[in-house]
């Protein structure tokens, strides 16, 4: 049988359902862009030291990862990325140059077409021209920033059904920031997270299609220390990670007994009557949908819409035991699209920053994984990026019943180095960085 042109691009349009989240990054691995050193500091995700093991947990989640960056946001150079990383800090008391009016367009335009940016802004106060470099990186999408709120700051998810907060790398239980403000206009962005000392937003964000048909995600994150490898916590970890994550559902996770948001919209609005997308797991042994004895769900995405309507509930996939499954989006009559979904464990070190002066030749890190390890108990490899610094012992073993051992990493000389955990078969990849000061312990 013979289509019709306006057959042929309804079918294009669901063909586009899911796989238009797995395909927003190239075969060889997502790019990620940002400010370069110049212009971006030690905000630069590319450049920066201050970063460096935040790129290494960046690859881990994402292989095949690329980092570029420049000195301007220009239309021409955000084509070229699937994510930006930018702040309007360069250092804990300077700021960037404003964005130009220019650069302000091709932001929001990059957004609007599908791109997702994570945007770190700051307190008032750190800088005298820090309300004008964050309200160029806020204005592009009506969101404004204010206050200055001293020393740690903790903040607590008051909306945690969200990819952001639980997300392939794991769920997030809080916020952890450093002389941050605080968002006094949300202009419609999704609440995530409020500061415990004044109960204002800490975290927000538009997700994928909340700005449009098509368009990507959004995330505004209060403080930019929160990002740094020396002052980032576990929970910030997941967070950033998890907004990364946005545009692709490549690999996504989930723990045994954990539930995740599994985002579907199309590329384009519905016709006329809306389309009804059912979603059915492969292996419901493996991975089941929530609320859905029957092993399926519909969702339904309104007339004129991308996402479903919000009377819908949400689509959930929830692991049940180790291993992966492929789920289903069907629509009748039309092509259908699929998407892995992997059962796994989350893995993570504390500290995930740790320096050492003094003459201490040796500390330990603590490595956690989320449930109690099985009869045999759990191993992983170890692995020191530069062992002139620091080595640690090829393995490591979590008792059986036990969620966490010590790790011990031994000095070698002055320097900084990244340890590695991997190999699990059933569980995600974790970093943390170590670095030596001084002290005649270390290299005797």
């Amino acid at each position: 049988m013979k289509l019709s042109r306006s057959r042929t691009l309804s079918i294009l349009r669901v063909l586009l359902l899911v796989l238009l989240v797995v395909q927003a990054h190239t075969q060889g691995g997502p790019i990620i862009g940002g400010f370069d050193a110049g212009r971006g500091g030690y905000m630069s995700l590319r450049d920066s030291g201050s970063l460096a093991l935040l790129r290494s947990s960046v690859t881990s989640q994402f292989p095949g990862a690329t980092f570029t960056a420049s000195g301007t946001l220009t239309s021409a150079y955000l084509s070229t990325l699937n994510y930006l990383f930018v702040s309007s800090a360069t250092s804990n008391n300077s700021a960037i140059t404003p964005l130009s009016a220019s650069e302000q367009t091709a932001l929001r335009n990059f957004v609007l077409s599908g791109g997702t940016a994570l945007i770190f802004v700051d307190n008032d106060t750190f800088d005298p021209n820090a309300p004008l470099a964050n309200s160029s990186l806020l204005t592009p999408f009506g969101l404004h920033i204010t206050g200055t709120l001293g020393g740690s700051q903790s903040g607590t998810i008051i909306n945690s059904a969200n990819p952001i907060v639980t997300g392939r790398a794991g769920t997030a239980t809080g916020i952890d920031t450093l002389y941050p403000g605080w968002l006094d206009n949300l202009n419609g962005s999704l609440r995530i997270a409020n500061q415990n000392a004044n109960g204002a937003p800490a975290l927000s964000a538009f997700l994928p299609g909340a700005l449009g048909a098509g368009s990507g995600g959004a995330v505004f994150f209060t403080d930019a220390n929160l990002a740094l490898d020396g002052t980032r916590t576990t929970n910030n970890t997941i967070l950033i990670l998890n907004s990364l994550a946005l545009a692709t559902l490549d690999n996504m996770v989930a723990a045994p007994g954990q539930c995740v948001p599994f985002p579907v919209r199309l590329a384009t609005p519905a016709g006329p009557g809306g389309v009804y997308i059912t979603l059915s797991s492969g292996d419901p042994s493996r991975v089941s949908l929530a609320l859905s004895p029957q092993n399926n769900f519909v969702v339904y995405i309104p007339a004129d819409a991308t996402v479903p309507d919000r009377r819908t509930p949400n689509a959930l996939v929830c692991g049940v035991t180790f291993g992966s499954a492929v789920i289903t989006a069907a629509a009748t009559g039309y092509p259908s699209a699929s998407q892995t979904v992997r059962v796994a464990e989350t893995l993570s070190f504390f500290p995930t920053s740790v320096t050492v002066t003094g003459t201490s030749r040796q500390i330990r890190l603590t490595l956690s994984e989320t449930y109690p390890a099985l009869l045999g108990g759990l191993t992983v490899s170890l692995s020191s990026d530069n062992p002139a610094v620091a080595t640690v012992p090829p393995t490591v073993t979590i008792p059986a019943n036990a969620t966490s051992v010590s790790v011990p990493v031994t000095g070698v000389s002055f320097g900084t180095t990244i340890i590695h955990v991997s190999g699990a078969p059933n569980a995600t990849d974790a970093a943390a960085s170590v670095t030596f000061l001084s002290g005649i312990g270390v290299g005797n």
